[in-house]
């Protein structure tokens, strides 16, 4: 399994504020996760998330990538 540092240049400097989401459902002892399909990260598995567009909050943005 690839780590952060295979992935992530160590020059990365984020230019945008975002979310990730981690989704437990405790009855049912589950995690959501999903399956990266293109940008940085694709071909693993992760939690949803993305961007916080302008003017949203980051609950909002969480709400919408889920």
């Amino acid at each position: 399994m690839k780590n952060a540092r295979d992935i992530i240049p160590a020059t990365w400097k984020p230019v945008e504020e975002a979310v990730l989401c981690f989704i437990r459902d405790r009855k049912e002892e589950k995690v959501l996760l999903i399956h990266k399909k293109t940008g940085l990260g694709a071909g693993l598995i992760n939690a949803p998330g993305g961007r916080i567009d302008p003017g949203e909050t980051p609950e909002e943005a969480a709400v919408r990538e889920t």
